[in-house]
């Protein structure tokens, strides 16, 4: 688990990026989210994260450590895909679109996020007859 100066260090690694990335899309905040198995409560989060949803702005993410995983549903002939993600990469789950997140086998992962809404992480929890959980 990183104290609250070890993402402070991370989020100043990349603050040029994020802000470069903010001005060009209108994103408001940013933090640093670290989920791995010594976070506090870490299964409760999990599962808010593994229900299928969707989010009124783009979902944007910037791996800084560790892997983790989106599974997005595409258009009706694709259903959901897998996308998985290790440090270095970007992520944009467009806005309206069903989507989860789960962590992968070495569970940790280090993220910067990105909202236009300053509440942050809203999600809207979608039933979805077409997702059939593996």
């Amino acid at each position: 688990m990183l104290s609250d100066e070890e993402k402070a260090q991370i989020l100043a690694t990349f603050d040029a990026e994020i802000r470069d990335l903010a001005a060009r899309r209108g994103y408001q905040i940013w933090d640093l989210i670290s989920l791995s198995d010594a976070t506090p409560n870490i299964e409760e989060l999990l599962k808010k994260f593994e229900q299928v949803h969707t989010h009124t702005e783009d979902e944007i993410r910037a791996i800084t450590a560790g892997k983790g995983i989106f599974i997005i549903k595409g258009d009706q002939d694709a259903g959901y895909f897998d996308v998985e993600l290790e440090a270095g990469d970007v992520i944009s789950v467009p806005e309206n679109t069903n989507h989860f997140f789960t962590l992968m086998d070495n569970r940790k992962i280090v993220a910067v996020r990105l909202f236009i809404e300053k509440d942050g992480w809203i999600a809207h929890n979608v039933e979805d007859p077409e997702f059939v959980k593996a």
